[in-house]
């Protein structure tokens, strides 16, 4: 049953245009509209109450006196937008006037999709943030019976819609499985958003997301992350898209610490011209930009140093067999192993495919077995990939290319002088100009080359770039945290 304003909001004359743009977003410019957004999912104005019509009576209360349709143009609203900064340890956020300690203590926010009584639901229209921001979220959860609380922790529940252009700041969130400052659950698209703050939980634990399985770009994660396994600095597990987008905060995985990665725990998706600035601590696949990867991973780097016990890599701690693709990617932090071994400054264990890449990070540990410059223990293909040997202190590159018979010819250790000589591509990178994105459908490297790396000059090691502002220029300057020494 859905109960229409009108009806749940009483008598008397409604003057209220709720979206007085007319561009079919509802305005929230209080915390009790943001609250309200859970009891209308799709966005239309009209509260979702088929089992309450007490919720009906909420969502009128947080929009009183509403014009017919809220005031939305002829075919109706379709979410909501942002009219102003909101924060919640500010009276003059509420409606009220008044700081709501539901809200600020306790287990605070309840996410937008979520109910106490375990209803689970998914945010299906937009949220536009219009660049604005949300101040102090609070959300503890990590002590809640999960019979009695969201299983799910963040700003949103879950998200099958659209989230862009918001801010949350300043974020205080704790919960167990599926935590994320913005969205728990991402299934739909979050674009051109931002976190900042502390995210800490058990499992597929991320600054921005803790799930994804839809489509993230140009957003970005300067919040210090902490989870048992599967947690990222961006995302904690990634079975979708995830472009231009990056995390810079510190990364830790406690007590067993699997699956830790500067911006992904665990991939399974598509990363693709991102990057990743933070320490990276955990125990077992770990890595400067992922943990484990069972997906793809393409003109993406990390800067961050990392360290670990087992399967420990600048760039990726384990890049598995099923889909684990690298390919135009570099690693320039240092690798820390411990007693177990598998360190290297790009991968820590390879049974996938990696090309076109380079590490220049020191490797070192406790344990003597498999710490290389480039892949700690390769068991499939390495090529046209390098490491330095002089930053490195790691001669070899990767010990199972002789065990296993696979040298890898096309991929060396290099001094810093030959890896910086070429300035274009030429010598030692002449392969590296590959047609990675397909555009024209052929695959040929001949018809389709795409143009992802900078040479600089002779004394500069290669660095990714790209077209982020969409300007039609692709420079390394916009593509993030990179070093032109």
């Amino acid at each position: 049953m859905l109960f229409a304003l009108a009806c749940a909001g009483g008598a008397g004359t409604q003057s209220g245009d709720y979206d007085a743009d007319d561009d079919g977003l509802i305005e929230i410019n209080n915390l009790e509209q943001l609250n309200a957004v859970r009891w209308d999912l799709d966005g239309d104005g009209i509260a979702e109450a088929a089992d309450s019509v007490d919720k009906a009576v909420a969502y009128a209360t947080a929009f009183p006196e509403a014009l017919n349709g809220m005031g939305c143009p002829p075919d109706g609203c379709a979410g909501y937008e942002l009219a102003r900064d909101l924060d919640f340890d500010r009276a003059s956020s509420y409606a009220s006037g008044e700081v709501s300690a539901a809200w600020t203590t306790g287990n605070g926010w309840l996410p937008i999709a979520a109910s106490d009584e375990l209803g689970e639901f998914e945010f299906v229209s937009t949220f536009d943030g219009n660049g604005h921001t949300i101040a102090n979220l609070f959300i503890d959860h990590s002590n809640r019976d999960p019979d009695a609380s969201p299983i799910f922790t963040g700003l949103f529940h879950s998200n099958r819609g659209e989230i862009r252009q918001v801010g949350v700041v300043d974020a205080d969130i704790s919960g167990i499985n599926g935590v994320g400052a913005l969205v728990a659950v991402n299934i739909g698209i979050v674009e051109d958003s931002y976190v900042t703050g502390n995210v800490s939980g058990q499992a597929a634990v991320g600054g921005l997301a803790g799930d994804n399985a839809g489509n993230i770009s140009g957003s970005y994660a300067t919040t210090n992350i902490s989870g048992y396994g599967i947690v990222g600095g961006l995302v904690g597990e990634n079975n979708g898209d995830i472009s231009a987008s990056y995390a810079t905060g510190i990364v830790t995985g406690i007590e067993f610490g699997k699956f830790v990665g500067g911006l992904v725990g665990w991939n399974y998706g598509n990363i693709s011209i991102s990057y990743s600035a933070g320490s990276v601590e955990g125990v077992s696949e770990v890595g400067g930009l992922v943990g484990q990867n069972n997906g793809t991973i393409s003109i993406s780097y990390a800067t961050g140093d990392v360290s670990g016990e087992e399967y420990i890599g600048g760039l990726v701690g384990y890049n598995d067999q099923t889909r684990g693709n690298i390919t135009s990617s570099y690693a320039t932090g240092n690798v820390l192993g411990g007693r177990r071994s598998w360190a290297g400054g790009l991968v820590g264990y390879n049974l996938g495919a990696i090309a076109n890449s380079y590490a220049i990070g020191t490797v070192s540990g406790e344990s003597w077995r498999y710490y290389h410059g480039l892949v700690g223990d390769n068991s499939a293909s390495v090529t046209t990939s390098y490491w330095n040997v002089v930053t490195a202190g790691q001669p070899e590159g990767a010990s199972m290319w002789l065990m296993k018979g696979r040298r890898a010819p096309t991929s060396k250790g290099m001094t810093t002088t030959q890896l910086q000589t070429p300035t274009e591509y030429s010598g030692i990178y002449a392969t590296w100009h590959t047609d990675i994105d397909n555009a024209d459908t052929d695959y040929d490297d001949d018809t389709g080359k795409d143009d992802f790396w900078d040479f600089g000059s002779s004394s500069q090691y290669p660095l990714l770039k790209a077209d982020i502002d969409g300007d039609g220029v692709a420079t390394w300057q916009e593509f993030g945290n990179q070093e032109r020494n």
